[in-house]
């Protein structure tokens, strides 16, 4: 029986529910230059009388494997002496070609850039050729030909979940084709209309630029500085978070997925961005392909090698920093997911198998004291290992004997610092992709926890709540209770409907669907770029812990995405709050085209159990109780609160937090010989009076820990 309180009259949401992820726009020319070039040219001439102002040769199917064309009647909407625009005849009768949008294209392509460009004074066309160069001219008569039509790719509307959005065709730089410098765009679906019409522009325009100077170069550099094009021109662009998701893939694979767009496309950024203008011209100029031509052009930029640069662009996308380990704060980059979570030690069986220039990122955090012994790494292992401290991104430097003979002991991890990063790479030189091992132990550590109320498993078909809309932001809040040990916060979890940016936020107590501006977050962050329609993971700061019992709110909220949820789960602690509102109320007081909500939304909290390395009862119930709590400070024994602890031969280890999860006070802590109580007087660690509120004690008894809740007044 649902709870009565529920059964009150349902909000209403304007609107509907979100369905889908929307079509991927994919660039037409890797299935173009898949037809082998001694593939015969067959042109399926019209018959019917010519409708519009002249005939183009096209493709009749991008995606086929012959190199079949067909005459499209087109009628010319704009003309310049370097440039013109036609349209096909049958989209402009469809109304999917209109007066506005042509004039957008133009503007957009002549006149002036975007306000995100690297120049907002240039259009597409001058801003590309500063870039890339000039296109080749083909034909000497110095016009660019832009035909929007409806590209032929066996698109279907209620099947295709992606289309060719636009192509530069080669056969066009021959009498095969129009013989002629030509970009095709896509109006169905594509739309003459959108901003994904310009991005297209400038991926292709840098497509046409580059056949004029390396026709035949390798499609991973081709397609990669292409996807540079309108990020440099401020336009919209793949999200990176489709390759960061995996980075464990070889650097110049390339089949024609949207992971290996983003790849490329943000390898060629960092290189833009570290080596300048110059040296994305030179590379087009180099006849050389792939490597070859970019080890050339290194060459003149010390003391970078190959292996070096790649390394460097791998750490920058983690640390996105300053200097060779950053994008220069210009450009926004997700941070690249962990293929392996090591929290519970020993563990005998960790690494794996590493990309040719791939990258393997593992993290290992809690517990004390950490041991590593690696194996297949080294000189003529391929595997190469970077250890990156997680306080403050600096490495850390350790032998290769160390590492792989004597194991490697570091007695400041779990003191000075909690997470270790490391990042598992196979250099270029090596050829092929590599193999290694890792031993990985420590004192203490502790148990991934991760909890939901959404059931397990995530359908190839997620359905989506809308958030936010065009003028106002909405939230999502789920209630998590820590029934078991307390432990640390370690991330959250959630599928978007889109790429838009969200922000999250976590609190602890209080008493939802009140909104909780009075309250003081616990912690707040934003979270760019996340891939639509997959679970995403937001990391958040080491050293956020919390007690046994606690309850957790986790607030997700967008102004344009959405969030998964389940509507088949018994809804619990789901709550939303509509754009325009304040409070927030439980899923299913909302109704949706015409229906009740119900269900919880598809949102994880996971955290690190605390104490997991030992035994439950080694700290008993009653240990690490503060006595007296509530305690006023300078009130009685002289404001001291006590912590009566009996630890006969393990250390004790005292650290005091506020509920933003920064650390107040540290006891210098005791030997486990010394019985005697610990102590604190209420001060901050540079000694001036802390202020009245919630704290939390974390209590480490030798290789576990316990944390408690701990209230002063004043």
């Amino acid at each position: 029986m649902r709870p009565l309180h529920r059964v009150a009259q349902a909000l209403v949401i304007a609107g509907s529910l979100l369905s889908g992820q929307g079509l991927h726009p994919l660039c037409g020319l890797p299935h173009i230059t898949a037809i082998p070039v001694e593939a015969p040219i067959t042109l399926w001439k019209s018959m019917a009388q010519v409708t519009g102002d002249r005939t183009f040769k096209v493709r009749k199917n991008i995606l086929s494997q012959q190199a079949d064309l067909i005459e499209v009647d087109f009628d010319l909407l704009f003309e310049e002496d370097n440039f013109l625009i036609y349209g096909e005849v049958a989209e402009v009768e469809a109304r999917r070609i209109g007066a506005t949008a042509v004039t957008n294209l133009v503007s957009a392509f002549r006149d002036e850039g975007r306000p995100g460009s690297i120049d907002p004074t240039l259009g597409i066309k001058d801003l590309a050729e500063q870039i890339f160069g000039l296109p080749p001219d083909i034909d000497g008569k110095g016009q660019v030909f832009i035909l929007l039509l409806d590209v032929r790719d066996d698109w279907d509307s209620t099947s295709s979940t992606s289309f060719i959005a636009g192509y530069f065709d080669p056969l066009d730089q021959g009498q095969g084709g129009n013989f002629a410098d030509i970009i095709y765009l896509d109006t169905n679906p594509g739309g003459a209309h959108t901003l994904l019409m310009l991005e297209t522009l400038a991926h292709e325009y840098q497509h046409l630029i580059h056949y004029g100077r390396d026709a035949d170069e390798e499609t991973w550099v081709n397609e990669g500085l292409s996807e540079l094009s309108p990020v440099l021109m401020g336009l919209p662009h793949r999200e990176y978070s489709y390759y960061l998701t995996d980075t464990n893939v070889p650097l110049t694979a390339f089949s024609g997925e949207l992971a290996d767009y983003a790849r490329t496309g943000l390898f060629f950024l960092y290189s833009w961005v570290q080596l300048g203008t110059g040296f994305i011209q030179d590379l087009i100029e180099n006849r050389k392909n792939g490597w070859s031509a970019f080890r050339e052009e290194l060459y003149d930029y010390p003391p970078y090698s190959i292996d070096e640069f790649t390394l460097n662009w791998h750490v920058a996308n983690f640390i996105d920093g300053s200097g060779i380990f950053g994008y220069q704060g210009q450009f926004s980059i997700p941070a690249p997911a962990m293929h392996e979570t090591i929290v519970e030690f020993p563990q005998a069986d960790a690494g794996g198998s590493v990309a040719l220039q791939g990258a393997r990122w593992t993290m290992i955090t809690d517990g004390r004291d950490l041991y590593l012994k690696a194996g297949g790494i080294g000189s003529g292992q391929g595997v190469e290992l970077t250890l990156i401290r997680g306080d403050d991104g600096s490495f850390v430097d350790v032998s290769l004997p160390a590492l792989t003979q004597t194991g490697w002991l570091d007695t400041t991890f779990g003191v000075d610092y909690q997470t270790l990063y490391l990042l598992a790479t196979v250099p270029l030189s090596f050829n092929s992709g590599g193999e290694y091992s890792l031993y990985v132990t420590a004192s203490g550590g502790g148990q991934e926890v991760v909890l939901s109320y959404d059931d397990t498993e995530i359908p190839d078909q997620p359905k989506f709540l809308p958030l936010g809309n065009d003028t106002a932001s909405g939230e999502a809040v789920i209630e998590f209770t820590l029934t078991e040990v307390g432990g640390e916060l370690a991330n959250v979890q959630f599928v978007p409907f889109s790429s838009e940016s969200l922000w999250v936020e976590i609190y602890l107590g209080g008493n939802f669907p009140r909104r909780p501006y009075n309250w003081q977050s616990y912690y707040s962050g934003g979270i760019a770029s996340p891939l639509a329609g997959t679970l995403a993971t937001h990391w958040l700061p080491k050293g956020l812990p919390v007690a046994q019992g606690e309850t957790v709110y986790v607030l997700l909220g967008s102004w344009g995405s959405g969030l998964a949820y389940n509507p088949d789960v018994e809804p619990i602690r789901s709550y939303l709050r509509l754009p325009g509102r304040t409070d927030f109320d439980l899923l299913d007081r909302y109704t949706m085209g015409g229906e009740t909500l119900s269900g919880n939304w598809t949102i994880r909290l996971t955290y690190h159990r605390a104490g997991a390395g030992m035994a439950t009862d080694e700290i008993p119930p009653g240990v690490g109780h503060f006595y007296p709590n509530p305690f006023i400070a300078g009130s009685g024994s002289g404001g001291l609160v006590a912590l009566p602890i009996f630890s006969p031969g393990r250390p004790v280890e005292l650290t005091i937090f506020d509920l933003l999860g920064r650390r107040v006070y540290r006891h210098p802590g005791r030997s486990g010989e010394d019985q005697a109580p610990l102590f604190w007087n209420g001060s901050l660690g540079n000694g001036r009076p802390a202020p009245s509120g919630v704290y939390l004690a974390r209590l480490r008894i030798g290789n576990t820990q316990v944390i408690r809740k701990l209230v002063l007044l004043r």
